[in-house]
């Protein structure tokens, strides 16, 4: 590629990569003892407001409930700390709502407000909607929508603000089918990444590989999360009051209130994070966690030579490289909450590290790369006729990133027929085949070579 200034593509894409800012935040230097969600949430203790045990479920219910048996205590969903009932299945552990006269259940319940809120975060479920699968012939409407409960936040002031609790919004059955998923709630359980090498069996399918997430909403029975928002998080807060709006039943396993700024079960694009290592090491010793998000992928990289790649002879071939043993970054592809903590652990000492997305704090460092997007329009030309001509292609950043052209994919699967897009990897060399024309954005540019044509 070449403009009507002279300047080459290789020489664009040098003096570009230089000039792409990243988000830099500091980090404090001393090992963190502390779960990261501890300062963030208080979880309220309803202990002495359950009205139900299991076996009142099997009653009370169209479904039946099976959690798994360490479903009790202090439990942490998606990063949300919880306290919830006995590990006894035959002792109260749901506050269930209905309007129903039944001592199983209550119409109305309140829980005191110690701290102030910017969010509820409720664990739930509600009953089957038998609309939702009705036998052949049946004319019936799905009760999507319907108003199950209000949650109330009291106010000092004396004045109060309702929130509906609705089916298929803010709640669900404890299992659905495919499709049924809720609107505005996300299982209780987090999404698992998947690698591209992972063997065939241990996924519940290709498909899963290819997207690189097994996720969590029909695994197993399934108590959904709710984040509401408090609608005036400056005041404060007396008390929050849930009263039911129908007879069919709302059972409300835990509440958490969430002292940041941000739903914390919403999570940002996936963004990638170079962290700076406390000494250089293998990807191996090191564990990187988030509390409120998924980490979908670590990696180091090996040593990357500039002058010697770009002038290399091989253009095009694949190349092998050795991992990264000393490296001294770690690189972690995140999606996760803007309030979310990033937890660096050395597995050989225990030591961990706490990373504050979301404001600076000093020593360690970790870099937001990728932040700002630009686009890049290339045309490739033949050396010979001057005419574009599609061609193999990869970008590099300065430290050696694979960065594809937009549309392609930054990890290619080398299974047998797993990968049917204009990608290929020789080796440990990731190539993309571009055409006529290519439009190509990213949001950092660094340097690229060519096959000679």
């Amino acid at each position: 590629m070449s403009n009507s200034d002279g300047l080459t593509k290789r020489g664009f894409l040098q003096t570009l990569g230089g000039a792409v800012p990243a988000l830099r935040l500091l980090i404090a230097g001393t090992p963190s003892t502390t779960e990261p969600a501890a300062s963030k949430f208080t979880p309220a203790d309803c202990a002495s407001l359950f009205t139900a045990s299991d076996s009142d479920l099997a009653v009370l219910m169209k479904k039946p409930v099976r959690f798994e048996p360490d479903l009790a205590g202090r439990r942490f969903f998606r990063g949300i700390p919880f306290l919830l009932g006995p590990d006894d299945p035959r002792q109260k552990r749901y506050v269930v709502l209905s309007k129903r006269p039944d001592p199983r259940m209550t119409s109305r319940v309140e829980i005191p407000a110690v701290k102030p809120a910017s969010f509820i975060c409720l664990a739930q479920f509600c009953d089957l909607d038998p609309n939702e699968t009705p036998p052949p012939g049946s004319d019936v409407v799905e009760k999507v929508g319907q108003p199950l409960a209000d949650l109330v936040f009291v106010f000092e002031d004396g004045t109060e603000h309702r929130y509906p609790i609705r089916r298929r919004f803010e709640v669900n059955a404890v299992s659905v089918h495919w499709g049924h998923l809720c609107f505005l709630a996300v299982p209780h359980r987090q999404d698992i990444p998947l690698k591209l090498t992972d063997p065939l069996p241990n996924a519940r399918g290709w498909g899963d590989l290819q997207i690189g997430v097994e996720d969590s909403n029909y695994a197993g029975q399934i108590v959904w999360l709710s984040a509401i928002a408090n609608p005036s998080p400056d005041r404060p807060l007396k008390a929050l009051r849930l009263e039911a709006l129908s007879d069919d039943p709302l059972a409300i396993c835990g509440v958490s209130l969430f002292h940041g700024h941000q739903n914390p079960l919403q999570y940002g694009r996936l963004s990638l994070y170079r962290i700076t290592l406390p000494e250089p090491a293998g990807e191996k010793r090191w564990d990187v966690t988030v509390d409120l998000g998924v980490v979908a992928r670590k990696y180091s990289l090996p040593a990357f030579d500039v002058p010697s790649w770009l002038a290399s002879s091989a253009v095009g071939i694949g190349q092998s490289s050795e991992p990264g043993e000393g490296a001294r970054y770690l690189y972690a592809e995140v999606s996760a909450c803007p309030e979310a903590t990033l937890t660096l652990r050395d597995r050989e000492s225990g030591a961990k590290y706490d990373f504050d997305l979301s404001r600076p704090a000093e020593d360690h460092r970790v870099e937001f790369l990728e932040r700002n997007k630009v686009w890049l329009h290339a045309s490739v030309l033949d050396a010979s006729t001057h005419q574009p001509t599609p061609v193999r292609i990869a970008f590099r950043s300065a430290e050696g990133r694979y960065i594809p052209p937009y549309g392609h994919r930054t990890e290619i699967s080398t299974g047998w027929f797993q990968a049917y897009g204009a990608d290929l990897k020789l080796q440990d060399t990731s190539f993309a085949y571009v055409s006529i024309p290519q439009r190509i954005r990213r949001r950092q540019i660094g340097l690229a070579r060519l096959p000679h044509i």
